[in-house]
């Protein structure tokens, strides 16, 4: 008997030019490129796997001078420093200010503010 790792179903969807993950869901994904970023924002942006968590907590501690902010420890980091791609332009706008926002977004499919961080 033979055990297999082979995934089943497709490995990745294809949104303006850019693969994503399937497990995120399209219209999220969507909804993020329309996200228009304010003065205040910050973006944390980073290819998959390199470190992005890590990045997100240490400037999420400079913003806040060394202290963790008590959602961080409450709920986490996503809802302290959101994932634009899965949770969507809405989900972003509706965070206080100022926000450190999570992308793997490509620079030319990335929301544009001169003034943003």
């Amino acid at each position: 008997m033979s055990v297999t790792n082979e995934v089943k179903g497709p490995k990745y969807q294809i949104i303006d030019g850019f693969k994503f993950p399937p497990k995120i869901p399209t219209e999220s994904i969507k909804s993020g490129l329309k996200y228009k970023p304010k003065d205040s924002d910050l973006f944390v942006v980073t290819y998959m796997k390199s470190g992005t968590t890590w990045t997100q907590q240490i400037c999420t501690l400079i913003f806040n001078d060394g202290i963790e902010p008590k959602a961080l420890s409450e709920s986490g980091l996503f809802n302290v420093s959101p994932f634009l791609e899965w949770l969507g332009s809405e989900g972003v706008q509706s965070m206080p200010d100022p926000k450190i926002i999570k992308t793997h977004l490509p620079f030319n499919l990335q929301p544009y503010n001169p003034k943003a961080k």
